[in-house]
């Protein structure tokens, strides 16, 4: 009996006695393995699917089209000299309400509302005030710089306006 390779082969008997030794010894666990590893990479692509981009289109969706400030369903952050003026919904039939805060305030704010109040996700509407005084703008820059500072802290994107 000779070895070559992978091939067993017995001379006396001719080529049909040649067989070829497998590379492992349990063929069916190798195809085990290949049908694993194939469901695992199924499973990592529907994950990554349905984690943030998702969440991200139904953001798209739902207020892509908006053009009008006061259809906006989430909450929209006015920054002002003074102060920054948050208006917020607790459901998408309720009226906004007003609420003037200082920076320091916003992120305890923000945490705090409701599930309901962030139908398009977490988004906010993001304008500076259209009124301000001859000296204003400078610390209106700096609110605005802080604000943006806060929202990313907290992971809200931001859709800016343009002021009135």
């Amino acid at each position: 009996m000779q070895q070559i390779g992978n091939l067993t082969h017995r001379s006396a008997s001719g080529p049909r006695c040649a067989k070829l030794r497998p590379l492992s010894a349990k063929p069916r666990s190798r195809a085990r393995y290949h049908v694993l590893v194939t469901l695992m990479w199924v499973a990592l692509v529907l994950a990554a699917n349905n984690a943030n981009p998702a969440h991200r289109s139904r953001e798209r969706t739902n207020c892509a089209g908006i053009t009008d400030a006061r259809e906006w369903p989430n909450p929209f952050v006015v920054v002002a000299a003074t102060s920054v003026t948050v208006l917020s919904r607790t459901s998408r039939s309720s009226p906004p309400e007003s609420r003037d805060m200082s920076t320091e305030e916003l992120a305890p704010f923000l945490r705090a509302l409701p599930k309901t109040a962030w139908p398009c996700g977490k988004v906010v509407g993001l304008s500076e005030a259209g009124v301000r005084g001859v000296h204003d703008d400078a610390i209106i820059a700096e609110n605005l710089k802080r604000v943006k500072r806060i929202l990313k802290r907290l992971r809200i994107r931001m859709n800016g306006w343009p002021s009135a």
